[in-house]
């Protein structure tokens, strides 16, 4: 556990770090390759993560993986939904108690992250585009989030 906690630390240190130097760090939406969507506004990932689009096309049920407070890509997609990490744990949690919706799944790997999208096709999920590097992409569509 403490040797996730520092690769965590050290991830998100390097990440910033990057930002720092002048670097932008950029967020992309990956999704299944059965899901048509080709493109993906800010506002429409923040109202997916917010369980306020719940369908894809309007028949395929969406899957929300979400990143872990820790990762590298929660730092940055943040400024997407527009709230910290606990803050969107609670709104999770609130609505979960009002019968709203189930709180997204969370996974810390990006590896983890890419095979659950491989095998379902409603999942979404974010990721710095710069973890993906290396990583089979083969089935996924990787989907660039403009203006974060």
């Amino acid at each position: 556990m403490r040797n996730l906690i520092l690769l965590a630390t050290i991830c998100s240190s390097l990440a910033l770090a990057q930002t720092a130097r002048g670097e932008e760090a950029e967020v992309v939406v990956v999704l299944n390759q059965r899901n048509p969507t080709k493109a993906m506004t800010p506002a429409q990932a923040k109202a997916i993560y917010l369980g306020n689009t719940a369908f894809w096309n309007g028949t395929v049920p969406i899957r929300v993986i979400s990143r872990t407070a820790s990762s590298p890509a929660a730092v940055f997609f943040d400024k997407v939904v527009e709230m910290s990490a606990q803050r969107f744990s609670s709104y999770w949690t609130s609505r979960q108690l009002a019968g709203q919706g189930v709180k997204p799944a969370e996974v810390e790997s990006v590896t983890t992250l890419v095979e659950q999208i491989k095998k379902n096709p409603g999942a979404v999920g974010f990721a710095l585009k710069s973890e993906l590097s290396g990583l089979d992409l083969t089935g996924l569509n990787i989907i660039s989030l403009k203006g974060t």
